[in-house]
């Protein structure tokens, strides 16, 4: 992640450690440390860019933030507690008046063989106080595998989901459906900006085709759900256990449109087109701002570039004509990497 000077922060989730690198790659620190005290990190799971020089840091173990900066940790670890049976809470960023924006997934069990359920978005005062309702949008795509053991919600292999990114004071959401989605494959898709008090200020809507899901996709996905068997990535239970869900689960005949969504240092929204195959490039859909006005009061934006990334990198900042993220070579070892986009 970037700070506004130029450094670059970096969560490393093995070491449990912050580095703060110049912006030509020299590190010049490393602050935590595995723990659960101040400073400590148990589960890095993201960092997002707080001020020039500082950043938040959410560890997904502790159900913590902490600030830190590359001259050590600010401040003690705010807690987040949301109520609710299963609810799993995820900071979406902050604002800048240093409201915590927050997702809730509850993750519940519904009597129905194939649903999606809820997001709960909340804004919270920078301690982690007063949290405030903003908004409810569909989840993960899920299905109920009945087995011996009883019944396990569990997503849909290919199945639509809910992106989302943060705004200075707006929330971006994206669920893979538009008005009228259904089998036959509506041909637009839309993402939706939404202010802090969750009024729609901005429609964003694209025509274009879902793309259908093959057969060697879906087996493919099989075989790698088998494999965990083997290669122990499955976790504990039977060994056949992943490739018997596999199996057993529903495909949809189309694939979403999209599965990630950013926003760049000058506000424009990218969206990455779905992806079923992560050691391929990517395409990213950029939208300028507000061209009108609809007739019932909501803004539209429109396309203004498309930029395709390299194999096995995941983007996570664009700054200008640069974008930053994580290669992965053939071992799978990662490497922070800073790539200048060039126009054709």
């Amino acid at each position: 992640m970037w700070l506004g000077d130029g450094t670059i922060a970096v969560g490393d989730a093995q070491t449990r450690h912050v580095r703060f690198f110049t912006p030509d790659g020299v590190e010049v620190a490393t602050v935590g440390g595995r723990g659960g005290g101040p400073g400590e990190f148990e589960g890095i799971a993201a960092v997002w860019p707080l001020s020039t020089d500082a950043v938040a840091v959410w560890d997904d173990w502790l159900v913590r933030t902490s600030i830190v900066s590359p001259a050590g940790v600010i401040g003690d670890p705010v807690r987040i507690e949301i109520a609710g049976k299963r609810a799993k809470p995820t900071p979406l960023g902050w604002a800048p008046d240093g409201r915590l924006i927050v997702v809730s997934d509850s993750r519940r069990l519904e009597d129905r063989d194939r649903y999606r359920g809820e997001l709960e978005i909340f804004t919270y005062a920078a301690d982690g106080s007063s949290g405030s309702p903003v908004l409810t949008v569909p989840g993960v795509e899920m299905w109920n595998w009945v087995w011996e053991n009883g019944t396990t919600p569990l997503p849909v292999p290919f199945g639509k989901s809910t992106v989302l990114a943060l705004g200075d004071y707006a929330i971006y959401v994206g669920v893979n459906e538009a008005d009228g989605d259904g089998d036959d494959g509506t041909r637009d898709y839309q993402v939706d900006r939404y202010d802090l008090t969750g009024q729609l200020t901005l429609r964003i809507r694209l025509e274009r085709d879902p793309l259908p899901l093959d057969e060697a996709a879906i087996e493919a996905y099989k075989q790698a759900e088998r494999d965990k068997a083997i290669t122990g990535e499955g976790g504990k239970g039977p060994t056949d256990i992943w490739g018997r869900i596999a199996d057993d689960a529903p495909y949809p005949e189309r694939l979403p449109f999209y599965d990630s969504i950013l926003i760049d240092d000058g506000g424009r929204l990218w969206v990455r087109d779905y992806q079923p195959d992560v050691d391929s490039p990517s395409r990213w859909t950029i939208f300028g701002g507000e061209r009108r006005a609809s007739p019932g009061g909501v803004a539209q934006g429109h396309v203004s570039a498309v930029a395709h990334l390299p194999a096995r990198f995941r983007l996570t900042a664009i700054r200008g004509s640069s974008v930053l993220g994580v290669a992965r070579d053939g071992l799978d070892v990662e490497y922070v990497r800073v790539y200048h986009l060039m126009a054709r």
